[in-house]
C-alpha cells in the first residue's frame, strides 16, 4: 500500500470515528480532505500510466470524435486536437477528400498529417497529454505512426461494424459517405488494408463514455509505455 492510499484508509477511519463521537462538522472536513487527497491520487496515477500522445483512428462516423474528447475530459491536463480541423482551414483551395485522391487532395491530406503530428508534439512538449483524432487508414497509418518517434504514442483503432456505421451515418447531420456501398469499401479498407498497429477496439455496442473506459484500461494494463518501435 503505497504511502497517498495509507493516508487515505487512515482519513476515512478517522472520520467514522468523528461521526460516532457526534462530532459531525470535523467528521464532514477530514472527509473532504480525503476527497481531495484520492483526486490527487487519480491524478498521479493517470500521468504515470499515459504515453505522451494518445492517437485515436478509423473510419468516419466510427465516434472517434466524440471518444477523443471524452477521453480527453478525463485526463488532468489533456489537449483534443482534431486533425479535420487543418482541413477546414483552408479557405479557398481545399481539394476534395474522396476515396480516390487526387494529386493535391493527397499533398493536402499529408499537409494535415504533418501540421498535426508537429502540434501534437509541441503540446506534449509543453507538459500535455494529446488525444489526436483523424481518419488514417490502410498503409499510410505506419508511415504517420513512425513520424511520431520518439514521442510515447499510443495508437487505438475505433472498428465498429459497417452496419452500425452506416446507422450513425443516418443519423448525424454531417455527410461523410454518398452511399452504403461506400460504407463497405472503406471498412474493407480498414480491415483488410491497415496495419494491426496498436489497441483495435470494436465500440459497436459501446457507448461514448464505456469506449473511453476501455481505452483508459487498456492504457492502465500497458502502462502506457508504448514507443513508436513498440508497436511497429
Amino acid at each position: 500500500m503505497d504511502a497517498i492510499l495509507f493516508f487515505v484508509v487512515l482519513l476515512d477511519f478517522v472520520v467514522v470515528l468523528l461521526m460516532r463521537a457526534g462530532i459531525a462538522r470535523i467528521g464532514r472536513i477530514f472527509g473532504f480532505m480525503g476527497k481531495i487527497i484520492r483526486s490527487f491520487r487519480i491524478e498521479t496515477e493517470m500521468q504515470t500510466i499515459l504515453p505522451d500522445i494518445i492517437f485515436i483512428t478509423g473510419n468516419m462516423a466510427s465516434g472517434k470524435s466524440s471518444v477523443a474528447q471524452a477521453l480527453a475530459e478525463r485526463l488532468p491536463r489533456s489537449i483534443h486536437l482534431r486533425g479535420d480541423l487543418f482541413r477546414r482551414m483552408i479557405i479557398n483551395g481545399q481539394a476534395e477528400m474522396a476515396f480516390n485522391l487526387s494529386a493535391e487532395a493527397q499533398s493536402q491530406l499529408q499537409l494535415r498529417y504533418d501540421l498535426a503530428r508537429v502540434t501534437a508534439k509541441r503540446y506534449a512538449d509543453a507538459g500535455f497529454t494529446v488525444v489526436y483524432q483523424d481518419i488514417v487508414i490502410g498503409a499510410m497509418l505506419s508511415e504517420v505512426v513512425a513520424a511520431f518517434h520518439p514521442y510515447p504514442l499510443a495508437v487505438v483503432v475505433l472498428c465498429p461494424r459497417a452496419d452500425v456505421i452506416a446507422a450513425r451515418e443516418q443519423a448525424r447531420a454531417k455527410t461523410g459517405y454518398p452511399d452504403r456501398a461506400m460504407v463497405d469499401t472503406f471498412d474493407r479498407v480498414l480491415r483488410f488494408e491497415t496495419p494491426c498497429l496498436g489497441y483495435w477496439l470494436d465500440n459497436s455496442d459501446l457507448t461514448v463514455p464505456e469506449t473511453a473506459e476501455r481505452i483508459v484500461s487498456h492504457l492502465a494494463q500497458t502502462r502506457g509505455d508504448a514507443h513508436v518501435e513498440d508497436i511497429i
